[in-house]
């Protein structure tokens, strides 16, 4: 036989296996999706909203209750407790009551009129920094435009003319647009990254458990003699089953979480199909690689369920690369899933086509001809000691 007609009697021979196989059906068919809606769901509304915040109003001016009903009416914040002093507003914030406080001080409303500078300060829980940025922009949003109106007010009553009010109100402005995420919404950039993670994770383990399995079973010996010795016939054999079904997880991805938690589609559908066609290979022969040398399943679930977390942290999205030490950022581009959840977030989050994560794709087709040629050598010495 030729090396398609053995690489194909091994697929059926391991197919047949897995089928019968009720853990590895567990891990590869129903755990990624169980996954898919139940960690995606904790993003579903992917921004914040009604956040609490304490208003310690000193001034309790007419100015004041002006902006305690902008900070009420901004969709971001929710005004739910008005402390009598700054140590029981500190006491609510340090019992998790509220995110923040903001002190709207005593004469704030006479200063302002009076054309002077004032201020008020807000106290955020920073312990959860994202909460504490988002309510740093709404209130800074709130407090903004009432201070604008206020020196517009002044001005006005001075007789300026209303082509001079927006420049002496304002003479040096920041517009700020965000692009891609416009809604700086943290589901948004995250969820992708999930359910890449996802797929990556129990891609790894159900490699792991055909390895585990057939190695504690002597399987292998069935693998060599239907392979004919030939270790590439035998290793495309008992990886392309598993591919198949993460291919098909890939495609559910699209067709189903993507729309339901309402990310879209911003990039190129041909280098997202390229990425992963790419990724999954890769890191299916990554995964053989490091469980050929464990004795059984158990010790498969134990390397790959720990390996979770540092595989995300090393993936550049969490933290970025530059900031990394240079031995943990050589590591992590070793890893499959740097190059690949990085370029995912770029091709579903910027609309990032083929050219512009062509080095994403260099690195991962680098990965896959070292990392398929180690797991094709591993293989061939397996295979020799099983026969």
């Amino acid at each position: 036989m030729n090396g398609w007609s053995q690489s194909w009697s091994v697929q059926r021979a391991v197919t047949r296996g897995l089928l019968r196989d009720r853990e590895w059906l567990l891990v590869a068919l129903v755990s990624p999706l169980f996954y898919l809606f139940f960690y995606g769901s904790a993003y579903l509304h992917k921004v914040e909203a009604d956040l609490p915040l304490a208003v310690l109003d000193l001034d309790r001016s007419a100015l004041s209750r002006t902006l305690v009903r902008g900070l009420e009416a901004h969709p971001m914040l929710a005004v739910t407790r008005t402390p009598a002093s700054g140590e029981e507003a500190r006491l609510e914030l340090e019992r998790g009551q509220v995110k923040a406080v903001l002190w709207i001080p005593r004469r704030l409303s006479a200063r302002l009129k009076a054309g002077q500078a004032a201020e008020v300060e807000l106290w955020t829980d920073a312990s959860r920094f994202l909460p504490a940025n988002d309510v740093n922009r709404a209130v800074g949003e709130v407090v903004g435009t009432l201070g604008t109106g206020v020196v517009m007010k002044g001005w006005r009553a001075r007789g300026a003319g209303a082509d001079q009010l927006p420049s002496r109100a304002d003479p040096l402005r920041l517009e700020q647009r965000p692009l891609f995420n416009e809604r700086d919404a943290y589901g948004d950039f995250l969820l992708p990254v999930l359910l890449g993670l996802i797929l990556q994770q129990t891609l790894l383990i159900a490699v792991g458990l055909l390895a585990g399995g057939l190695r504690a079973s002597g399987g292998l010996a069935e693998v060599s003699r239907r392979a004919g010795g030939r270790p590439l016939a035998a290793l495309a054999g008992l990886l392309l089953p598993v591919l198949v079904v993460y291919a098909g997880h890939a495609l559910f991805i699209q067709a189903v979480p993507v729309r339901l938690y309402g990310l879209g589609q911003a990039g190129s559908p041909a280098a997202l199909l390229l990425l992963t066609l790419l990724f999954l290979p890769t890191l299916a022969c990554l995964g053989w690689l490091a469980a050929s040398w464990l004795p059984d399943r158990l010790a498969v679930l134990q390397l790959f369920v720990f390996s979770s977390y540092p595989l995300l942290l090393l993936s550049g999205t969490s933290w970025p690369l530059e900031a990394m030490p240079a031995p943990l950022a050589l590591l992590a581009r070793l890893l499959p899933g740097t190059p690949y959840l990085q370029a995912l977030v770029r091709v579903t989050q910027t609309g990032a086509g083929l050219r512009h994560i062509r080095p994403e794709l260099l690195l991962l087709a680098g990965q896959l001809l070292v990392y398929g040629a180690l797991a094709r050598w591993r293989l061939a010495r397996q295979l020799r000691s099983a026969t």
